[in-house]
């Protein structure tokens, strides 16, 4: 686990994320991981190592309440779970427990 990120929040994290994400893909795609980021405002202030499932699945609940189409929640949810795939992979922010 890196130290450098020891304290990160995830909003911070989702800054840091879209920002570097932004170099590299179009803006269409920075446009869709936003909405779909839209969704965890609630965890902007956790720590990014303190994150469960339990929260993330508050956020899908959310989504279900909202009556949003079940493609797009899957799609939502593949945008998040990439931006916790790579807090562990590349940033080594958070470690994956498989």
């Amino acid at each position: 686990m890196s130290q450098e990120y020891e304290g990160i929040t995830f909003g911070e994290y989702e800054k840091l994320f879209i920002k570097d994400k932004g170099i590299h893909v179009e803006q269409n795609t920075i446009r869709s991981y936003n909405n779909a980021l839209k969704w965890t405002k609630k965890l902007n202030d956790m720590l990014l190592k303190d994150i469960t499932h339990i929260h993330i699945q508050d956020c899908v609940n959310n989504m279900i309440k909202s009556s949003l189409k079940r493609s797009t929640i899957q799609s939502y949810l593949t945008k998040i779970n990439h931006l916790f795939d790579m807090a562990a992979e590349s940033y080594q922010i958070i470690v994956k427990i498989l």
